[in-house]
């Protein structure tokens, strides 16, 4: 009881102190847009020195959210650990938002999808994970069908980590390297799922 309680008080206080963090002006020095608003935050401990680090999904008020990853500090400051412009579509609509959120493992998720306008329907899982004070893209999941050609579907589930591929319900093996996330960004399409 004790430990939700702490763990309620210490993802609200990151998520007040993350909010106030995005209404100062962008660093000039960095040259981070300015968000528009909050998609959310999840709070874990990645640098494993007992106290929360906190990631915020925002959004600029287009189509794109961006990620940002604070780790705390032996002073008791966060630290931008990463900053991922674009790295998921946002829709306005339900069932068009991004999200994040932490898996079991307290690895960071955020889903992009289309569920609902148009016939083509997707959605997209990128897995974060923090390894060796970096953190690295281990799993991307996209599905993709149509609602009016049933035939027409796609799936790919790449694991980085283990080098494990399932693309159409086909298993395949591709060379185990977990991108940065910055290296993840520089790549214009999933190699591995085309």
């Amino acid at each position: 009881m004790i430990k939700a309680i702490f763990r309620t008080i210490t993802f609200l206080g990151a998520f007040w102190s993350i909010s106030f963090l995005l209404v100062v002006p962008a660093q000039a020095a960095n040259k981070k847009p300015v968000p528009s608003g909050i998609i959310g935050t999840v709070a874990a401990d990645w640098n494993k020195d007992g106290i929360p680090d906190v990631a915020v999904l925002t959004t600029r008020g287009g189509m794109d959210a961006d990620l940002e990853v604070f780790l705390s500090q032996p002073d008791g400051v966060w630290k931008s650990a990463i900053y991922a412009g674009k790295i998921a579509w946002h829709g306005t609509l339900t069932g068009r938002r991004a999200s994040i959120k932490l898996n079991k493992r307290n690895s960071i998720v955020i889903h992009s999808h289309n569920e609902s306008i148009g016939r083509h329907r997707w959605s997209k899982l990128l897995t974060i994970v923090y390894r060796n004070k970096r953190f690295l893209v281990a799993g991307y999941t996209a599905d993709e069908y149509d609602t009016l050609d049933p035939g027409r579907s796609s799936s790919c589930d790449v694991n980085y980590l283990s080098g494990k591929l399932v693309k159409n319900k086909k298993s395949l093996v591709i060379k185990n390297i977990a991108p940065t996330v910055s290296d993840w960004l520089k790549q214009s399409a999933v190699a591995a799922c085309r």
